[in-house]
């Protein structure tokens, strides 16, 4: 998988090394302070989970900023990176909290023995957009990034290989509306909450649960009030169709 994963940036350039992505003009544009692209978090436990636990992948926004060094941006890196964080030291608010802790309300499903901080390993997270425009103390980046990295999306999707995929915000929900919606078939569940409501994605040979969350830091607390009650629903619909 993850050597896929590396050839599949490589060959459509947006690796970060050897970065030459055909829309990096326009998206450079205006912009002063462009990071480009930020490569996939893929835990060390999540290529191993086939068979064990389901591989649960996130699809935020754009990365949020960056080091402009290509070296902390590569897969290696940024798996070192995040592992070697204590989730429980994460900012309570913050969207890597959330989650983290959406990932692990998830899988302890399957392992009632997996601790939180222990979590770090089992998931994996990608973006929307592989660059961002690292201006206005992270705000995020202009729309035509996001369109112009919307047709990377479905076959990065595919080699992750996800049995539970999360989309967090807006830009990720398009995309994967945009990435799949013609190619194959999207059907939506009915769950006790309308807001709570998940598609399930024909991909791979199987069906892969879709669940379409506000992203955590939502302007006017939507996350909080609409996607984290759905937390529980959604482990309860996962183990019932994956246990």
């Amino acid at each position: 998988m993850i050597q896929e994963l590396k050839n599949y940036y490589y060959a459509n350039g947006i690796s970060a090394f050897g970065f030459r992505c055909h829309f990096a003009n326009s998206c450079r544009l205006f912009c002063d302070n462009f990071v480009e692209a930020k490569e996939a978090y893929v835990g060390s436990e999540y290529d191993k989970q086939k068979g064990t636990l389901p591989r649960v992948l996130f699809l935020s926004s754009d990365p949020g900023g960056g080091d402009p060094n290509p070296q902390t941006r590569t897969m290696e890196a940024v798996r070192r990176s995040e592992e070697e964080c204590d989730p429980e030291s994460l900012p309570k608010n913050g969207h890597w909290h959330h989650t983290h802790k959406l990932a692990w309300i998830l899988l302890k499903k399957f392992n009632p023995n997996l601790q939180f901080k222990d979590i770090c390993p089992y998931f994996a997270h990608t973006n929307s957009a592989k660059c961002c425009e690292d201006y206005n103390q992270r705000a995020q980046s202009a729309d035509r990034l996001f369109e112009n990295c919307r047709g990377y999306i479905p076959r990065e999707i595919q080699i992750l290989d996800p049995d539970i995929l999360i989309t967090q915000g807006d830009s990720a929900k398009w995309a994967v509306e945009y990435g799949f919606s013609q190619s194959t078939t999207l059907i939506e569940i009915d769950s006790a909450s309308d807001h709570c409501n998940y598609h399930l994605i024909q991909m791979n040979g199987k069906e892969v649960l879709w669940f379409a969350s506000y992203h955590p830091n939502n302007p006017g607390g939507l996350y909080r009030r609409r996607s984290v009650p759905c937390f529980g629903t959604w482990a309860e619909e996962a183990y019932r169709r994956l246990g």
